[in-house]
């Protein structure tokens, strides 16, 4: 049950996180995530589960008292969205 319960924090985190990520780009500098609001929670949970997984080797010791590293998962989360706001066409100059 522990791997459920961490899975659906890391879930909650990357999702909120990507809704702020793509509400900041429409915000302030008038881009968007790939597909939009929607696309921003897919391609975050997605970052934020790998980043859970792979990257929390790599920044083991920021781990805040839980068996969670939020500091990977944010980080795997900022990538996927990157990645998906570079390739977002509608983004073009």
């Amino acid at each position: 049950m522990d791997f459920l319960l961490s899975l659906g924090i890391v879930i909650l985190v990357s999702a909120g996180f990507g809704v702020f990520w793509n509400l900041i780009l429409e915000r302030i500098y008038y881009k968007s995530v790939l597909l939009g609001y929607l696309g921003a929670l897919m391609v975050s949970i997605l970052g934020g589960i790998i980043g859970f997984y792979y990257l929390t080797t790599i920044v083991n010791w920021l781990v805040i008292g839980t068996n969670i590293n939020f500091v990977a998962v944010l980080l795997g989360a900022s990538i996927a969205l990157w990645v998906a706001t570079i390739v977002n066409p509608a983004n073009s100059r």
